[in-house]
């Protein structure tokens, strides 16, 4: 008698763990189902419209969800007092290693077209990036307006163990000088930093990351290097 409700006991308690098994499995087939259902809608999400996140000292910040995009593209409006030559050799030399790090010029092509690298920390375990950049300068003779492009061009020159080389970015400085004497700087980000970051990591860091900089901008614009600026194909506008 006590053999056979052992038996009865055992064949229980597989019957139990097999019951426990297959609701386990169909759980985790459940909330994995559920998960590639919400990646799907959000990555065909987006009104592919700019939508305003905050403003902080005077910068504004934008965002934009593009249907079948993972990435949000940004946006940061704000005013500074410049010159537009101050800003371009800004852009060309500013060394601060807060920003980059090992820049330096890789093809000259002309005062506007230059290819360029620099390399960037990112905190432990992430791996430093680098970037390799096509930076185009151009100017409407009209409004006097500057734009400044930096294009992601990774295969400039060989790869390099060192980083993860960015391989998207499509990045713009808008420069529109104002009556009053002030600039209205409007910067643009679309870019995927890569590696193992993950894009819902990158999409809520980068409005801090830009609300801080752009803050920081003027700053680097009066710096006594800066005082005398003049680059011979920049038409400043008149007051």
């Amino acid at each position: 008698m006590d053999t056979l409700n052992s038996t009865t006991q055992v064949a229980s308690e597989h019957k139990t763990r097999g019951r426990v098994k297959k609701f386990l499995f169909r759980s985790a087939s459940s909330i994995v189902v559920i998960a590639i259902l919400a990646q799907v809608t959000y990555t065909y999400s987006g009104s592919n419209q700019w939508e305003k996140l905050g403003e902080r000292n005077g910068v504004t910040v934008y965002s934009m969800k593009s249907p079948g995009s993972n990435f949000k593209k940004f946006k940061a409006i704000w005013r500074v007092h410049t010159t537009l030559s101050k800003f371009v050799m800004f852009a060309r030399y500013e060394d601060d290693p807060t920003i980059g790090y090992d820049m330096k010029d890789i093809e000259i092509q002309s005062d506007k077209l230059i290819w360029s690298t620099w390399k960037q920390e990112f905190p432990s375990p992430l791996k430093k990036r680098e970037f390799v950049v096509k930076n185009e300068f151009s100017q409407d003779p009209r409004t006097k307006e500057l734009l400044f492009t930096v294009t992601a061009d990774p295969d400039k020159i060989p790869p390099n163990d060192c980083c993860i080389r960015l391989q998207t970015m499509t990045n713009s400085w808008r420069l529109t000088p104002l009556k009053n004497g002030e600039t209205e700087i409007e910067w643009f980000v679309d870019m995927d930093l890569g590696g193992f970051l993950p894009y819902f990591v990158q999409n809520a860091e980068q409005p801090d990351g830009m609300f801080y900089f752009a803050s920081k901008v003027q700053s680097y614009l009066d710096q006594e290097k800066y005082k005398n600026a003049r680059v011979d194909w920049v038409e400043e506008a008149q007051p």
